[in-house]
């Protein structure tokens, strides 16, 4: 019993580091800022 506890932990931890990494690369890979200025361009009108 010990033994499966232990293996759960263990890939509990995994599992949490896995999903921390992809959210970090996530993160860093869309772009960063002002949900309003990227969706209006570079060049926005007043309308």
């Amino acid at each position: 019993m010990a033994r499966y506890i232990i293996r759960r932990l263990l890939w509990t931890v995994v599992t949490l580091v896995v999903i921390t990494v992809v959210a970090y690369v996530l993160f860093r890979v869309l772009p960063s800022g002002d949900p309003v200025r990227a969706r209006a361009g570079k060049a926005p009108t007043q309308d």
